[in-house]
């Protein structure tokens, strides 16, 4: 049996923890992201085939946007394969961006009506770093007024629990890429 999922504290929760049916049931496996040469090709041959291209400079500016995140390059390839037939310019993709977080904006609207003041500094803050390491710390508070250390804490529990945060071996980032984009406009 495979189980699989991308959120990857849930399934530590689900196999990882004492207190769950699955526990240490399983082998764990991860996986990394696609070989960016290789997702190229796969793109590229799309474009192709309709008789356009796309090109190599433009797809590893969103392979690296996007940190080889499948689901965010799919969603950009294919808003791009919709409204071009040849992909050269990253004009281009911020166009797709736009259009992308746009359309998504009253849902990102309605999630930030659910937060509290504090969560919504905390998972602004944090869209604006990008990654932080210590959101906790004193130069990360003071640098987005943020309430106490402790005050950041319940709100961090809060925002990973929720998926909207979520924490990597190098510090704190928002989940949806895309969402990270429209707080930064806030």
């Amino acid at each position: 049996m495979i189980f699989s999922g991308s959120k990857r504290h849930l399934m530590s929760q689900i196999f990882y923890s004492p207190e769950r049916p699955f526990y240490q049931s399983t082998v764990s496996m991860g996986l990394n992201p696609l070989h960016e040469e290789i997702y190229y090709d796969f793109a590229r041959r799309f474009f192709e085939d309709k008789k356009g291209n796309l090109s190599q400079d433009v797809f590893h500016n969103v392979y690296q946007r996007f940190e080889g995140v499948t689901r965010n390059i799919q969603l950009m390839l294919n808003r791009l394969y919709e409204t071009e037939r040849h992909v050269t310019k990253t004009e281009q993709v911020d166009e797709a961006i736009r259009h992308i977080v746009n359309r998504n904006s009253m849902q990102y609207e309605e999630l930030i009506g659910f937060l509290t003041d504090n969560q919504l500094a905390v998972v602004k803050a944090i869209a604006k770093e990008g990654l932080v390491e210590s959101p906790q710390g004193s130069d990360f508070i003071k640098q987005y007024d943020l309430p106490s250390s402790s005050s950041v804490k319940t709100a961090l529990d809060v925002l990973t629990d929720k998926d909207i945060i979520y924490r990597t071996s190098a510090g704190y980032i928002v989940y949806d890429h895309f969402f990270a984009i429209w707080l930064k406009r806030l």
